[in-house]
């Protein structure tokens, strides 16, 4: 990557889906967003805004959807170059995206400390009672109280805010340089989306890491935005 050449370049970018990807979902989008910077990504629900983020990191099944660009590129790295192995090293370590529900993303059979461990273990070789520190490091860095037990509770155990907050600590983990964050507070009071949104600024200046934040919420774009893509529908 050049030093002109922004952090993650997006140049219209296409997603279509069914037969030969002739149902659009995303019809050319572009922007860029810079090392360290706050991007959001705005509009209605069915604009596409969810479909973009699960482009960039490479989600969709193979042969279900149709993604095109001029040009997609993190880091330097073409993403849709990339086949299925590279993009699985890539999401943790350099991507991480936090998903709007974590109750459906957490396995509910798992404590919280087995499922940060593992994604730690998937990108990192370090023996378990490393990757148990690093677990118990970024708990405590998104602020989860008595982080040391909590390592041992079930995702249903929690509050909402706590979940989120795992979530959040299973994104940064690896450290990753591009966080995507899904609609992250959109089920929760706003005192606790207060306190996410606050924590994702503090966790952004302290690693530097670049944000894509989804929402359809204004508010919440004037409070942290460097940068704003709108997308719409049709």
């Amino acid at each position: 990557m050049t030093a002109e050449q922004p952090f993650l370049s997006v140049r219209n970018l296409s997603v279509g889906f069914g037969l030969e990807g002739k149902i659009r979902a995303v019809r050319d989008v572009s922007f860029d967003l810079e090392a360290g910077k706050t991007l959001c990504l705005v509009g209605e629900s069915g604009s596409g805004k969810s479909v973009t983020a699960t482009s960039i990191m490479g989600l969709h099944k193979p042969g279900s959807a149709v993604v095109t660009a001029d040009r997609l590129r993190l880091e330097g790295i073409d993403l849709l170059s990339c086949d299925e192995d590279r993009l699985t090293g890539l999401r943790g370590s350099l991507m991480a995206m936090i998903f709007q529900d974590p109750m459906s993303s957490l396995n509910p059979a798992l404590t919280v400390g087995f499922q940060l461990r593992e994604a730690l273990l998937l990108h990192e070789k370090v023996s378990r009672k490393a990757a148990d520190a690093r677990v118990l490091e970024v708990l405590q860095r998104v602020r989860i109280p008595d982080a040391a037990r909590r390592m041992s509770a079930y995702p249903h155990q929690l509050s909402g805010g706590m979940r989120q907050r795992i979530m959040i600590a299973m994104a940064l983990i690896c450290r990753p340089r591009l966080l995507i964050a899904d609609e992250p507070t959109t089920a929760l009071d706003v005192t606790v989306q207060a306190q996410i949104l606050w924590l994702l600024s503090e966790l952004q200046r302290e690693f530097g890491t670049a944000i894509i934040f989804i929402t359809h919420d204004l508010g919440v774009v004037a409070e942290i935005a460097d940068d704003v893509a709108v997308m719409y529908a049709g």
